[in-house]
């Protein structure tokens, strides 16, 4: 490898190889370390989730005990939402972590404690609708029913029955409302009322009040024993909630702890697999440094010895010795560049030498064409004040042509401005005219549709009887519809206490019972709105029939009115069309004058026309006057230039040394002595194509006037 281009090569492909393995290696590091970072962060938020679904599963068993102590609808529903969302997380997780059979077994398990607390929570729900969350509802309303309907038949029946009533009462409210998970004693219910029963037949009261209390008390305690039953399910059921709770809680455990240990277990991992990278990293990094530093530092010193040659030789033509040439020791790049050095000094010391001797001719050539500019100047000089005398008269008659010009168009403006005006004013008044014309159609279209207004009226006010008429017999459907719901509503309640005493089996009666009872209590609600509605409706409708009758007098008072507007309308338009014809006389006139003016200005226009073509040619004239003498002035100062920067360029040529100057200075001497000898037709010819060639790229400095008057005496020419 002996060249320059191959070394760096070498190095080149040593620093890639490196760079691709280091890339290699740190993208498989970085690889690795996010793989375990998005598995642990994975694991990590199976932890958080789990943590989650606990929190929400304590909430949720407060909820219950909150329904337990006070049953209603709104506690039903809060519980119930709350484990619905407790089994919609745990399914989502499942799907999440379907990857992981661990965590999706865990959130699996979740969901089915979930779902199975779910279920038996329903199965609770239903039993307490059945029974009711108040004493207006379910079997606690035929109970209260019941209760009232034996209690006043026994007011009179003495203090025993009273006192075995006070005792069925307070052995009552132990089934209604037992303590919080304890089951109701219904033994003790069942002597008291075998005890009231005792009572009743020993006391005084009629046969006939005797047995409408057995009855009465049958309904009741019928609908006691179902209500016992329901309570006696419902707390056996509760005690399933806290082992599926439990079984959640504990699942939720598992969880968090498989997702802590699977974060150990990784992080260990990745400590391990980091500690090999890095010393293989780290290893790589120094071999590539040390094959980069033993190919390169011998091509650095190499390359530092060339330039340091070139740079000497360099200073030393930049002295002046143009003679010196760089001594070639190497076969490389760097050789090359010392070759074509010396070929540009060489080329640069013939050039010199050449550039000296023209400098000589140069000079001359110079002092002989500033003598020729400066007697031109002076015969220009006299032909352009003669020029400048007649374009200064011609300017003036210009101007006076175009004062009268200007008079004339505030003229021609004013007569544009009062043509334009009465067109306006023309068309404001055929539009008013046309305007008039519409008013007129508008009220004897105005003056039939007030008598149509005034037939409808009268048809409107029959309509509003007919309607009133309706009105009432729509309250009567209403009053026979609320009827039939009442009717319903109590089949309802029946059905619901037969569906009750069936327990399981009539729960799917009970449901419909109770939707039936729903359905009935508002159609009873809607059909007294209906009742409402048609009640403001009647009365509305008597309103509307007295107001129609004090519309016919208003309408009586609006044909008048319309008589009267038609008749001004009338008026209107005939003035309207007398002003119109005036205004076309006033536009006749108008154009006329116009027409005039426009004659006048054509003529002026003329005028003025012939007088800016003699002011232009004198104007003309007299530039092309100032450019050549301008001109004149840059080639006088320009061969001045000339003649100073051949005898800088002399001197600065004296400063180099010349290897070969006396085999050059025999041609140029032969040069110099044909270009003297010359005829001064020819000398003069030269000197001005080389002043035309240093005007378009001179090398000495001119203002930008004079460039200016440089250009158009170019154009001139």
């Amino acid at each position: 490898m002996h060249t320059i281009r191959q070394r760096i090569r070498l190095i080149m492909f040593s620093s890639l190889a490196s760079i691709l393995v280091l890339g290699a290696f740190s993208y498989y590091y970085f690889y690795q370390q996010n793989q375990m970072s998005e598995e642990t962060q994975r694991y990590q938020e199976a932890y958080v989730s789990s943590q989650y679904i606990k929190d929400d599963m304590l909430d949720t068993l407060e909820k219950q005990e909150t329904y337990f102590a006070q049953p209603s609808v709104s506690n039903a529903e809060s519980v119930l939402g709350a484990i619905a969302g407790i089994e919609k997380q745990a399914s989502t997780y499942e799907e999440k972590y379907k990857d992981n059979n661990d965590l999706q077994a865990y959130f699996t398990q979740i969901k089915d404690g979930a779902a199975s607390y779910e279920k038996e929570l329903e199965k609770v729900t239903s039993m307490n609708e059945t029974i009711g969350y108040t004493s207006d509802e379910g079997l606690r309303k035929i109970i209260s029913d019941a209760s009232e309907n034996f209690r006043s038949m026994s007011e009179n029946a003495g203090d025993d029955v009273s006192a075995a009533l006070e005792n069925v009462t307070r052995t009552e409210q132990g089934i209604i409302q037992p303590p919080n998970g304890v089951a109701p004693n219904k033994d003790e219910f069942d002597e008291a009322v075998d005890a009231f029963k005792r009572a009743i037949s020993d006391s005084d009261l009629e046969s006939g009040a005797v047995s409408d209390i057995n009855s009465s008390l049958l309904k009741y305690t019928s609908a006691m024993s179902t209500l016992s039953n329901t309570r006696t399910q419902a707390a056996e059921l509760a005690t399933n909630f806290e082992t599926s709770a439990l079984e959640v809680t504990t699942t939720v455990d598992s969880v968090g702890e498989t997702a802590i240990e699977q974060t150990d277990n990784l992080k260990q991992s990745n400590e391990r697999t980091s500690t090999v990278l890095g010393i293989v990293l780290l290893a790589v990094i120094i071999l590539s440094f040390l094959l980069v530093l033993c190919i390169g530092w011998p091509l650095i010193r190499a390359i530092t010895k060339s330039i340091r040659q070139l740079k000497e030789a360099t200073e030393i033509i930049g002295n002046g010795n143009l003679a010196y040439r760089v001594p070639i020791t190497t076969k490389d790049e760097m050789a090359d560049l010392g070759e074509t050095f010396n070929q540009m000094a060489g080329k640069m010391e013939q050039s010199m030498i050449k550039v000296k001797e023209a400098s000589e001719v140069l000079d001359d050539s110079s002092s002989y064409l500033a003598a020729a500019s400066q007697q031109t100047a002076a015969q220009y000089e006299e032909v352009n004040q003669a020029i400048g005398q007649v374009a200064g008269g011609a300017q003036d008659q210009a101007a006076q042509l175009e004062e009268s010009n200007m008079m004339l168009d505030k003229v021609r403006h004013a007569i544009t401005l009062m043509k334009d005006e009465t067109a306006l004013v023309g068309k404001a008044m055929k539009q008013a005219e046309l305007e008039g014309s519409n008013g007129i159609n508008q009220m004897q279209k105005l003056h039939e549709t007030s008598d149509s207004f005034l037939k409808l009226a009268q048809k409107l006010t029959t309509e509003i009887q007919s309607a009133v008429q309706q009105a009432n017999q729509i309250r009567s459907i209403v009053q026979t519809i609320e009827e039939i719901s009442e009717s319903t509503n109590l089949l309802a309640l029946n059905a619901a206490i037969e569906s009750a005493r069936a327990g399981e089996h009539g729960r799917g009666f009970a449901v419909v019972a109770d939707e039936v009872k729903k359905l009935a209590e508002r159609s009873k609600q809607e059909a007294q709105q209906i009742h409402k509605l048609v009640g403001t409706m009647n009365q509305q409708m008597t309103d509307l029939a007295e107001e129609a009758k004090a519309f016919d007098a208003y309408q009586q008072v609006q044909a008048f009115s319309v008589e009267e507007t038609t008749n001004a309308f009338d008026r209107i338009h005939k003035q309207l069309q007398q002003g119109n014809t005036k205004m076309k006389d006033i536009s006749s006139s108008v154009s006329e004058v116009a027409a005039s003016n426009d004659s006048v200005a054509d003529m002026l226009g003329h005028i003025n026309q012939i007088a800016d073509e003699a002011a232009s040619t004198a104007q003309e004239v007299a530039s092309s006057s100032d450019t050549q003498a301008a001109s004149i002035d840059v080639l006088t100062n320009a061969a001045s230039q000339l003649q100073q920067l051949a005898k800088e360029l002399a001197i600065e040529v004296a400063q180099f040394e010349f290897a070969s100057a006396s085999d050059e200075s025999a041609e140029f001497s032969d040069k110099e002595e044909d270009l003297i000898t010359s005829d001064s037709t020819e000398s003069e010819t030269e000197a001005f194509a080389e002043m035309d060639v240093e005007a378009e790229q001179p090398d000495f400095p001119i203002t930008e006037d004079e460039k200016d008057k440089t250009t158009d005496y170019k154009k001139t020419s």
